[in-house]
């Protein structure tokens, strides 16, 4: 299965509630394909909303803790911690212009 950066099922119902917007009074199972896809793409839009806010020192420090076999979940939590970033900021504001944009193509499947 597939990793995600934020959780799944929180990803899931912001998706499940635009697809009911998008589709009123239509069964939820007639647009599995469209959730599959757009929890994908909403992931990916905060994810880069994310590592956009990174300096370029703070990336490279991404990066060697990347490459670090060694690195934990602490050393990530600290990680994150040292940015100062304000994550929940970040991922409200991602989350707001992926479902303008998918509610832009109402009744189009290309959102």
């Amino acid at each position: 299965m597939k990793e995600y950066l934020i959780d799944y099922e929180e990803l899931a119902k912001l998706v499940d509630n635009l697809i009911a917007q998008k589709y009123p009074g239509e069964p939820a199972e007639a647009h599995q394909d469209l959730r599959r896809k757009s929890i994908e793409e909403l992931d990916e839009a905060i994810g880069t909303a994310i590592f956009s806010s990174l300096s370029q020192p703070e990336l490279d420090r991404l990066n060697q803790l990347l490459d670090q076999e060694s690195a934990t979940e602490k050393d990530y939590d600290d990680f994150l911690k040292e940015t100062k970033l304000d994550f929940a900021k970040i991922t409200e504001k991602a989350a707001k212009e992926y479902a303008e944009k998918f509610l832009a193509g109402k009744g189009d499947d290309n959102a």
